[in-house]
């Protein structure tokens, strides 16, 4: 095993051990969303503050579940221009590289458009549970962060030719 695969790998199980907690966060808001509904209506009472978490608990899971689902190869991708080109060797690497790349680009131009707008984003309080505005968007600069990580990955890996 070369030293490039035995980097990648610890690289690859730190990032994996970042984003498993965050798996869990679809189990917590469907259990909290019922739990909502059943106050709702059988308890006559209603929870003002399940907005605010069920977004707060959504925007994390779909941010960090872009990058676990790149990791186990779980993107939507477009099979039939997809395996002709990449059933040929050398055109299939440009073409993969060409789309980590570009991925990478809108990813580090996302986190641009972010860094300009963090401060105006942060200012204030949610309403009721008066969570800071960073909570939530700090989720959007962790997600696309990672997802230049693992698109480099990929990079390195396909350059490289060896396997993931």
């Amino acid at each position: 095993m070369s030293k490039t695969r035995r980097a990648l790998g610890v690289f690859d199980k730190v990032l994996g051990f970042i984003e498993e907690p965050f798996t869990y966060l679809g189990i917590i808001l469907v259990l909290m969303l019922v739990g909502v509904a059943f106050s709702r209506y059988f308890l006559k009472y209603p929870t003002p503050f399940e907005e605010e978490v069920s977004l707060l608990l959504n925007l994390w899971m779909v941010c960090l579940g872009m990058s676990i689902a790149l990791r186990t190869g779980d993107h939507i991708n477009t099979p039939i221009l997809y395996d002709k080109i990449v059933a040929r060797k050398r055109i299939g690497r440009i073409y993969r590289v060409l789309i980590y790349l570009v991925s990478i680009g809108f990813s580090a131009l996302m986190l641009y458009f972010i860094y300009l707008k963090f401060p105006i984003l942060t200012k204030g309080r949610t309403e009721y549970m008066r969570f800071p505005y960073a909570v939530y968007y700090s989720g959007l600069i962790i997600a696309f962060s990672f997802m230049i990580l693992r698109y480099t990955i990929k990079i390195v890996v396909t350059l490289t030719g060896e396997t993931q």
